[in-house]
């Protein structure tokens, strides 16, 4: 997966296409095969290091698997990295951010 390269563009590209992966109502990849890939790690490291659009759609997908498994997205790391996106100069990185802390509250 290229969320596992240096490239934001490429960092990009692989979370948006894993976060629609998850989103699709037939199921093509399922939340446990997200974490069992060690995509949950490298997602918060993108949160803590990246351009705003791959934070965007990591925090997008984190919020994804943390809507049927938070406990995993907490015992990576997460909470800390979205509380630290909640100053973010980019609006639409906050609210990702909100969203996947949302989630971390509801499950």
């Amino acid at each position: 997966i290229s969320i596992f390269l240096d490239d934001p563009e490429r960092q990009l590209d692989g979370a948006t296409q894993l976060w629609t992966l998850l989103s699709e109502a037939s199921g093509l990849m399922d939340i446990k095969q997200a974490i069992k890939s060690g995509t949950v790690p490298r997602f918060v490291d993108i949160l803590r290091h990246s351009a705003s659009m791959p934070q965007i759609s990591a925090a997008r997908v984190l919020a994804t698997i943390a809507s049927a498994h938070a406990k995993v997205v907490h015992d990576a790391q997460a909470v800390p990295a979205l509380t630290k996106l909640l100053a973010s100069p980019t609006l639409e990185v906050r609210e990702q951010a909100v969203w996947a802390h949302c989630w971390r509250w509801a499950a």
